[in-house]
């Protein structure tokens, strides 16, 4: 069983790679992956600052619709284009709920934010942060929104190799125990698919629950990109 797993995180590793090559002439910034019409969950507009790192992997959550294409695979967040050592930051004021590092996801850490009012069962909004280069955090540790938790690089097999940050929001109780990934999309301060750049200089608001863009946006003078 465990050679298989190997097998198939190796391959999907190589698919990622060469998906990826040559990204950063195409991507950089302010551009995100084409949209698979087929998926209910990509129909929505998304619309990323210019200065924002680009997104090269949109949230795809195929395992959950019927007629699953041949080959197909859910990808349960969104990749964000960013060169190795680059700050990653709490989408939102949090707890570390985990930091860690396995074989496939490499240095990963997790954080727990307030109650989800969507949810309507007293549930909260997590999120967590993978291929991480570097940990600079605790668990149990409050975060601050904007906070560097961070840096990004490419741990774990499933990184391909390839510098990116693989972000994803899940639902999760007051411990930080999972209750299903959602759509990143689905929870930006600005609105559903507008993507919002942490800024230092602007008032956020407590509640709801509501994210920022987990890596620094170019124009903005804090935290500076390496």
């Amino acid at each position: 069983m465990i050679p298989r797993l190997r097998r198939l995180a190796l391959a999907s590793a190589g698919a990622l790679l060469a998906g990826c090559t040559g990204l950063h002439e195409r991507y950089g910034y302010g551009r995100v992956a084409p949209a698979d019409t087929d998926i209910p969950e990509q129909d929505i507009a998304v619309v990323l600052p210019p200065g924002a790192p680009s997104i090269s992997q949109r949230y795809r959550p195929l395992d959950r619709y019927p007629g699953l294409r041949e080959g197909g695979a859910p990808h349960e967040g969104i990749d964000l284009f960013v060169l190795d050592g680059t700050p990653v930051l709490a989408a939102a004021p949090g707890t570390v709920a985990d930091t860690g590092l396995s074989p496939m996801y490499g240095r990963t850490v997790a954080l727990v934010h307030g109650p989800l009012a969507e949810a309507g069962d007293g549930g909260h909004l997590c999120t967590r942060y993978y291929h991480l280069g570097r940990i600079d955090v605790r668990a149990g540790e409050a975060v601050r929104r904007g906070q560097p938790i961070g840096r990004s690089g490419r741990s774990g097999l499933l990184a391909g190799g390839f510098p990116h940050l693989h972000f994803e929001v899940r639902r999760c109780d007051a411990r930080g125990h999972d209750r299903g990934h959602v759509n990143p999309q689905r929870f930006w301060v600005d609105g559903v698919g507008r993507v919002t750049c942490f800024d230092p200089r602007r008032r956020w608001p407590e509640a709801p629950v509501r994210l920022t863009y987990p890596a620094p946006c170019r124009g903005i003078p804090w935290p500076p990109i390496p």
